[in-house]
């Protein structure tokens, strides 16, 4: 049991570092933030599918950092298609 907990607790702070990676990066597309937030994004992603291969005992994070990375995606997205828009440069 300790050597679980000792494990859950490592996994546990790759996922509250995932977690604050794609707030940030949701905060940052909402607010019209910069060009590198598909990057930082990807990055994320890729972190977060490494730490759910390592997971073996399902850390209760394992979901909330799932929730950060759909919200941040949803908020790059908007981001981008906002930036593609016709008239979205300001013209006038």
């Amino acid at each position: 049991a300790e050597l679980v907990e000792a494990f859950r607790s490592s996994r546990e702070e790759a996922y509250r570092t995932i977690i604050a990676g794609a707030e940030r990066v949701r905060r940052k597309a909402q607010m019209g933030g910069g060009e590198t937030l598909l990057e930082q994004l990807g990055k994320l992603e890729r972190e977060y599918r490494a730490e759910r291969r390592r997971d073996y005992f399902r850390s209760p994070l394992r979901l909330e950092a799932t929730g950060a990375l759909k919200a941040a995606r949803e908020a790059v997205r908007e981001r981008e298609a906002a930036t593609r828009a016709p008239g979205a440069e300001g013209k006038g």
